[in-house]
């Protein structure tokens, strides 16, 4: 496994990476120093993105991860830079969405599939990263509209389908699934829209 911070490699501590697993807290312990300039605001593992919080509750088998990169920046701009990148975004995932539920009326599944899969999968990424930079604004991460988006989100969650044999449903379940799940991005696009 390699360690990175903002795509740059960085050496750690020998007895923690020659561990066959590691705690994730103790490697971002180790890195404090590095650090000490900027806020860790990301952690990728592999191609899997969390938020701090989360990564930092993890531990890692050093065999099976190859890469674990850290991303730092300063809370203020990350928190407005997600909102910026959300609120262009998130109406072009309303849009696939739409067109995902459209395809599987028309027929063409696979097709369906790839969008409501790719679109999904996005706008989970954009509500866990919103509710990660909302705790700086506790007034947004407490506010009743967004908690009802991400209660409906859960409903809709692409993963949780998923692993609920979402690929099983039927041409019209499907585009259904991809209706509602539409709603939520809809509905979190007027929310970011709104002035934060």
């Amino acid at each position: 496994m390699q360690v990175y911070i903002n795509g740059d490699e960085v050496n750690i501590d020998k007895q923690i990476m020659d561990a066959d697993e590691v705690d994730i807290i103790d490697i971002m312990d180790c890195i404090g120093d590095i650090v000490s300039d900027g806020t860790i605001i990301r952690v990728e593992i592999d191609d899997e993105g969390y938020i701090p919080g989360d990564a930092a509750d993890k531990t890692i088998d050093t065999d099976e991860v190859e890469r674990l990169n850290f991303i730092t920046g300063e809370l203020f701009d990350s928190s407005e830079d997600v909102l910026a990148e959300a609120r262009e975004t998130v109406p072009e995932l309303r849009k696939s969405l739409k067109n995902a539920a459209s395809e599987f009326m028309l027929g063409d599944e696979e097709k369906a599939w790839d969008m409501f899969m790719d679109a999904g999968q996005e706008l989970n990424r954009f509500i866990e990263e919103l509710t990660d930079v909302f705790g700086e604004k506790a007034e947004l991460l407490t506010s009743e509209e967004f908690i009802e988006i991400k209660k409906e989100h859960q409903n809709t969650d692409v993963l949780t389908m998923t692993a609920n044999n979402l690929f099983r449903q039927e041409a019209d379940e499907a585009a259904e699934s991809a209706e509602e799940m539409a709603e939520v991005a809809e509905k979190l696009e007027e929310f970011i829209c709104e002035d934060k």
